[in-house]
């Protein structure tokens, strides 16, 4: 992930990274972005809990590991978004900026 990250850092926008220079509005765009990622993700979490549920309920147990998976996997890029919003937030609070 590491390389594939350096050849598309320059090439592809992204709302995962902050930016070069890391100013106070690549910041603020990024909290933006934190906040888009989790409305993508929280939805799946739903869902994937949904799945979860019936396919245990119906004995199905490949199924119901491969719903637990993407359900663990949607509910940490959840709260990993929550997380870096919080860096975000406690960076511009050390600059002097009200959030």
């Amino acid at each position: 992930m590491n390389t594939f990250g350096r050849l598309t850092r320059k090439s592809v926008p992204s709302n995962y990274r902050v930016g070069t220079n890391r100013s106070i509005s690549d910041l603020k765009k990024y909290e933006v972005g934190t906040r888009l990622n989790e409305l993508i993700h929280a939805p799946q979490i739903i869902w994937n809990a949904y799945e979860l549920v019936q396919h245990v309920s119906n004995g199905n147990t490949g199924s119901a590991f491969y719903w637990g998976a993407l359900l663990f996997v949607n509910t940490y890029c959840t709260l990993l978004q929550r997380y870096n919003r919080a860096r975000v937030y406690n960076t511009l609070e050390q600059k002097g900026l009200d959030v």
